[in-house]
């Protein structure tokens, strides 16, 4: 999903489109592979239109993105120098540190897990939503989207605020930097 979105964001700003709407669908079809030792596994689907920024609608503007993959880290899991490496890259184009995110909107994996390699990476508790880890578990690609628009549904994400989403596999690492717009 953040791959695609960073693709529609590319389109856009060079005038190949002017409106792409962005989809991810994921499910399991075999009940035994649902439970894993990094997460339960739920159906799910997200969606989003990406328009160009002189769009009339309020919504959140992409202001970096980045990704790391390093294939020698596959079997080590999901990896904390990658996720220290995208932000690097992240933060430098956006001239953000890694204080002014508000919230980080990640894959819901493992509760522990998540808190623990998130805060490696140098993230606070206060940073992470973890809301729906327990209520909807790991909606593979859907995740950060997901947990992006149920936060703004139940509480308020404060208009100029810089937000993060992050998908972690092992081996690889991919964010997008948002700000929330008036």
């Amino acid at each position: 999903m953040i791959k695609a979105l960073r693709i529609a964001q590319a389109r856009i700003l060079s005038g190949q489109s002017k409106q792409i709407l962005v989809i991810t669908t994921d499910r399991i079809t075999c009940e035994a592979e649902r439970l894993e030792n990094f997460a339960l596994f739920s159906d799910g689907a997200a969606s989003c239109l990406v328009v160009s920024n002189d769009d009339p609608h309020p919504g959140f503007n992409i202001i970096a993105s980045a990704e790391k993959q390093d294939l020698q880290q596959i079997a080590q899991g999901l990896s904390v120098e990658l996720a220290k490496a995208v932000n690097q890259l992240l933060f430098r184009h956006s001239n953000l540190t890694i204080s002014d995110v508000e919230r980080l909107f990640h894959s819901n994996i493992y509760l522990p897990l998540c808190n623990l390699k998130e805060m490696q990476a140098g993230y606070h508790t206060t940073q992470l939503y973890t809301d729906n880890i327990t209520r909807i578990g790991h909606c593979f690609a859907a995740d950060p989207l997901i947990n992006l628009v149920d936060a703004q549904q139940h509480t308020e994400l404060r208009a100029g605020g810089f937000f993060q989403l992050a998908a972690s596999i092992p081996g690889a690492r991919a964010s997008l930097l948002l700000q929330k717009g008036n």
